[in-house]
Order: structure tokens, then sequence, then C-alpha cells
């Protein structure tokens, strides 16, 4: 009986394991960058708070496949983000920032930042943004990097 009860509960979890997909369509791509609260990010000073990096700001930053969305969710930790799309995969179909939460203007999946976990609330996507690292680095900065990239 024991057993039974076991190998149900076994395919039980592995079925709410499969609920979502665990891998992300955007992929692995390369992410160095700095967030800087003493200047170029001081706007992420407050929680909740998000925004968008587009243009590498020094020639060694790489912002993924898309651009980065770097969060500050309503605990005060730092998120990173891809801004493309995991539904439409297109590097130009990037989601825009609304408060708290971001849309993608093509198919209008809508995900929330403010927990920092970048999951999708409506709309046809399957998958939840895709999130890079973030590490303190000190006095202010933090580095974002995707470690999935080999590093």
């Amino acid at each position: 009986m024991k057993k039974r009860f076991l190998a149900l509960v076994v395919v039980l979890l592995a079925a709410a394991a499969c609920d979502k997909p665990q891998f992300n369509p955007i992929g692995n791509w390369d992410v160095r960058f700095s967030i800087d609260l003493r200047f170029a990010d001081d706007d992420l000073f407050i929680s909740p708070s998000a925004k968008t990096i587009t243009v590498p700001r020094k020639a060694t930053d790489r912002l993924g496949y898309g651009g980065l969305i770097l969060t500050r969710d309503v605990h005060g930790q730092f998120h990173a983000f891809d801004l493309a799309c995991p539904h439409e995969t297109l590097r130009d179909v990037k989601v825009e920032l609304d408060g708290i939460l971001v849309k993608c203007p093509k198919c209008g999946s809508v995900y929330d930042l403010s927990q920092g976990l970048g999951n999708r609330l409506s709309g046809p996507s399957a998958y939840d943004l895709k999130e890079y690292k973030v590490a303190p680095a000190g006095d202010g900065l933090y580095n974002v990097y995707n470690p999935g990239y080999g590093y």
C-alpha cells in the first residue's frame, strides 16, 4: 500500500512539473551588464521599479537576445529579463513596460515583474520571460549575466 501511495505521489508531482515548459525558447545569449545605482540606474533605487536597456553603455556590454528589462521587486531584490517576447521569439518583438507589468505588442501576452519572476499572467505564451542572474558587486553595483552561456 505504501508503494502505491508513493508511486501516486511521484506521478502527481511529475504531472505538476509538466504544467509549464522547463526551457525558454529565447535560448542562451551572452549577457554582461552592470547596474549602477549611484548614477545611470538610480531610478531603480525605489521598489518596485523597472527599466529597459536596449543600447550597450560600454563596448563590453552584452544585452542578451532582445535587450534587458532590469527590475527591483516589491522585496527590494534585483532581477533581469530579456526584452524579447518568448512566444514570438523574434529579436525585434520586444515586450513593453507598463508599470510592474510588461506586454507584448504583437501577441498580447502580459507578464508580471512585481515578484521578480517575469511570469506570464495572460495571453498565448506558454513561457515566462527569459531570466538572467543578478549578483551584487559592491558599492551600489550589480552584475547581470547569463550562467547558461558558459561563465
